[in-house]
């Protein structure tokens, strides 16, 4: 079995925002390298194309990613949390279909979460 290189991931610091002085929620998850590049890449914005209890999809230059529950179905283009649920969460629990969502410089930033790829996996 071959390994994945250990990389540096890029760390997600709670912040404060200027504008409404609301405190970013900081989440880590584990996702495959593909993922980590796409986080990785020059911020760009996407929209959110589903919101459910145990995961989120956005789309972003065409592609898909996702954010997960650890309840639910493990695939290879999401950051995969070991949440019960994403309800709740700031921005992410509370997004609707169609909202802006920042993908790039190392996060996928909802209104109020910013998720980060804090361990790779293989695919």
């Amino acid at each position: 079995m071959d390994r994945i290189p250990r990389t540096s991931v890029p760390r997600v610091e709670p912040r404060t925002l200027s504008l409404t002085g609301a405190t970013r929620t900081p989440l880590l998850g584990a996702a495959t390298p593909w993922v980590r590049d796409q986080l990785a890449a020059p911020a760009r914005t996407g929209q959110v194309l589903h919101v459910g209890r145990d995961a989120t999809y956005v789309e972003v230059d065409g592609g898909c990613l996702g954010v997960m529950s650890g309840a639910a179905t493990q695939v290879p283009c999401a950051v995969h949390t070991t949440l019960t649920a994403l309800t709740g969460l700031p921005g992410l629990g509370t997004s609707r279909v169609g909202d802006p969502v920042t993908v790039g410089a190392g996060r996928m930033s909802f209104a109020g979460t910013e998720v980060a790829v804090g361990r790779l996996v293989d695919a």
